[in-house]
């Protein structure tokens, strides 16, 4: 399939504008969130970033499918 994979991490909500740069300088397509209570948290945020970013963004928890309405 060609794809690649580029890890990057955030500890806490004050990681993800930095994150969201990387990725995109990464030239990533896609976002994978991995569960995380953290994250879980905080997912409208990170929708909000991936819509800003064009980022496709998926997670195995329904719960993000729930948050841009």
């Amino acid at each position: 399939m060609g794809l690649q994979l580029q890890i990057a991490e955030a500890r806490g909500p004050g990681d993800f504008d930095g994150v969201f740069r990387e990725i995109v300088k990464g030239r990533s397509n896609a976002l994978m969130v991995i569960p995380s209570p953290m994250f879980g948290a905080h997912r409208k945020a990170i929708a909000d970033l991936a819509t800003k970013h064009r980022l496709a963004t998926t997670s195995i928890l329904p719960n993000y499918a729930k948050v841009v309405s």
